[in-house]
């Protein structure tokens, strides 16, 4: 399993997400993603799923708000849609599902 109990309490994912964050803010207008914007989606929700930190996790709302409604405009309409192309990536229901879900909630909400 890609997650545990004990990972998920660590500080690790926290930080990773934030530098995460700062990296795709600064990649973000780069051309890069017009040909990637699967993989784009996988990093900002992944990233945005497991911070535990609120401004990272508003942050990563912000982003994904902003390319959703620019460069992954109509890219997909549903959960069962952005699930299918976050599958296409690393992936585990169990780990990542519940997160993830509430992630899309709260960005298309």
């Amino acid at each position: 399993m890609l997650c545990c109990q004990v990972w998920c309490a660590l500080v690790i994912p926290t930080h990773v997400s934030l530098r995460l964050l700062r990296e795709l803010q600064q990649a973000n207008d780069d051309p890069v993603w017009e040909d990637h914007p699967e993989l784009l989606l996988w990093l900002l929700y992944i990233g945005g799923a497991f911070t535990t930190t609120e401004t990272v996790r508003s942050d990563y709302v912000v982003l994904l708000r902003l390319n959703t409604s620019s460069r992954l405009r109509g890219f997909y309409k549903s959960w069962q849609e952005l699930l299918n192309i976050l599958k296409q990536f690393i992936w585990s229901d169990v780990a990542f599902t519940s997160d993830v879900k509430a992630l899309w909630e709260e960005v298309t909400n």
